[in-house]
C-alpha cells in the first residue's frame, strides 16, 4: 500500500530534522495528547569497562567478539555500577473516539532498539499502525520514547543508557499511570497491560517478574504482551546489524552523540534483521520509512539483557501472550517454531494463562510486515479473550 502524502514528506525530511514529542495526527479512531514527564530514576548498573570506541574498527572488533563461537567468555563489564539521573520521558496517551468500557483498559507499549515511539504509531498507512488498531478495538494506549530515544532525554551510551535504568523508567511509568497520572479524562485504569516488542518486551518482563517474591499478583500489570522476544536471542543477530558509529552514519543528526552510541550500517542491515524476505511479505518502502526514521543503539543496553533469573515470574497471575514473527531472524535465528515454547510456561507458573504464537510471513519488526493487522487482532483478541 501506498504511502499517504504526509508520510512521504515525512520520510523525506526526517534526516535532517529534530524529532518532535509524539504526536497523532494521522490517529482516526480516537485522540492523543502528548506528556513530558519529569523522572528521577536510580538502579545498579554494570560498569562497562573497555575503551571507549574510537573508529568503526573498533566497533567491528567488539562485533565479533560478542558474535564468535567462543563469545560466553567475552565480558565488557567489570562488575555493579550505581546509577541515577533526572530525566523527562516524551509520552503520547491515546483514547478511543467511541467507549465500549474497554477504554479503562490501557496498553502501555515499549519499543525496541533502533525505534522511537513510531514502532507503534508510524506517520504512515493505517495498516501498520498498531495504536489506531487498539482504538478502532476500544483500548487505550500509553506510549512513550525510552531514555535515549525520540524526543526523551539522551545521555551516555555506555554508562548510562543501560537496561537498569530502562526497567526503572517503566516500573516508575507503569506506576504513575495505574495511580491515575497522566492518564488525562481516562483517569484511574481498571487494567494495565505491559505490551513490549524485543528490548522493550525485554524490560516489560523484567518489570512484571520484579516483584517475583511478593504474595500478590503484581501491582504493575494485570497482563503482558510480548512481540519480538524469545529467551534465546541467536549472536547472528550482531553480524547481521553491521553496526557502524552512529556519528559517522548521520553527522548532522547524531555527531554530537558519544562513541557509545551505534546504528546499523544501512537499509540492507535494517532489512536483515527487522524484515523476512522475499518482499512479498513486506512493502520496501516501508523498510525505507524504517530506516530514516531509525534511533541510535547505546551500547550499555545492547549488551546488558537482563539475565534468565530476571525473568522468573512466580506470583504473577495475569495473562501471558508471546507473539513472534514465524520467520523472526533477530531472536529466532529464522525459525520461531518451538524456540520459545519450552520457556515461557516455567516462567509464568500462576499465570491466568501463557500463550505462545507464531504469525506466518513475517520477521522480527511485525508491525512493518503486510501482516501486521493479522498480528494485531491477535494481540487485542487475546485482550479480549482474557482481560475483565
Amino acid at each position: 500500500m501506498l504511502f499517504s502524502m504526509f508520510a512521504c514528506a515525512f520520510v523525506a525530511t526526517l534526516a535532517s530534522a529534530a524529532l518532535a514529542r509524539p504526536t497523532s495526527p494521522q490517529t482516526l479512531n480516537g485522540t492523543c495528547q502528548g506528556y513530558t514527564i519529569p523522572l528521577s530514576v536510580s538502579s545498579t548498573g554494570v560498569n562497562y569497562s573497555l575503551p571507549p570506541f574510537e573508529s568503526n574498527f573498533d566497533v567491528v572488533s567488539l562485533t565479533v567478539n560478542v558474535s564468535s563461537r567462543d563469545s560466553a567468555t567475552f565480558n565488557p563489564f567489570s562488575g555493579p555500577l550505581a546509577l541515577s539521573g533526572n530525566y523527562t520521558i516524551a509520552a503520547e496517551l491515546c483514547t478511543p473516539t467511541v467507549k465500549t468500557g474497554k477504554e479503562k483498559t490501557l496498553l502501555l507499549t515499549s519499543h525496541g532498539l533502533g525505534y522511537y515511539h513510531n514502532y507503534w504509531n508510524p506517520p504512515i498507512d493505517k495498516q501498520y499502525n498498531f495504536v489506531d488498531f487498539a482504538l478502532s478495538q476500544g483500548y487505550s494506549v500509553f506510549n512513550y520514547d525510552r531514555l535515549d530515544t525520540g524526543h526523551s532525554s539522551s545521555v551516555d551510551g555506555y554508562n548510562e543508557a543501560q537496561t537498569s535504568q530502562q526497567v526503572a523508567i517503566l516500573a516508575q511509568l507503569a506506576q504513575l499511570l495505574r495511580t491515575g497520572q497522566y492518564t488525562g479524562s481516562l483517569g484511574t485504569p481498571s487494567n494495565l497491560i505491559l505490551v513490549g516488542h524485543s528490548y522493550g518486551s525485554f524490560i516489560s518482563h523484567a518489570v512484571v517478574a520484579a516483584s517475583s517474591n511478593s504474595t500478590t499478583k503484581h501491582p504493575l500489570a494485570d497482563g503482558l504482551i510480548l512481540t519480538g522476544f524469545s529467551y534465546n536471542v541467536t549472536p547472528g543477530i550482531f553480524t547481521a546489524f553491521d553496526l557502524r558509529l552512529a556519528s559517522t552514519q548521520r553527522p548532522a543528526e547524531w555527531g554530537h552523540l558519544n562513541s557509545g552510541h551505534l546504528t546499523w550500517a544501512d537499509v540492507s542491515a535494517n532489512v536483515a534483521v527487522f524484515f523476512h524476505g522475499p518482499n512479498t511479505n513486506y512493502d520496501p518502502a516501508v523498510a525505507n520509512y524504517t530506516e530514516a526514521a531509525k534511533q541510535t543503539i547505546a551500547v550499555g543496553e545492547m549488551l546488558n539483557f537482563p539475565p534468565d533469573y530476571i525473568y522468573y515470574a512466580p506470583q504473577f497471575e495475569g495473562p501471558v501472550l508471546v507473539l513472534n514473527g514465524a520467520e523472526d531472524f533477530g531472536v529466532c535465528g529464522g525459525n520461531c517454531t518451538n524456540w520459545v515454547e519450552p520457556y515461557a510456561g516455567k516462567m509464568f507458573p500462576r499465570a491466568k494463562v501463557v500463550e505462545v504464537r507464531e504469525q506466518p510471513g513475517m520477521g522480527h519488526a511485525i508491525n512493518f510486515h503486510y501482516n501486521a493487522t493479522g498480528a494485531f487482532g491477535v494481540m487485542t483478541g487475546f485482550l479480549d479473550k482474557y482481560i475483565e
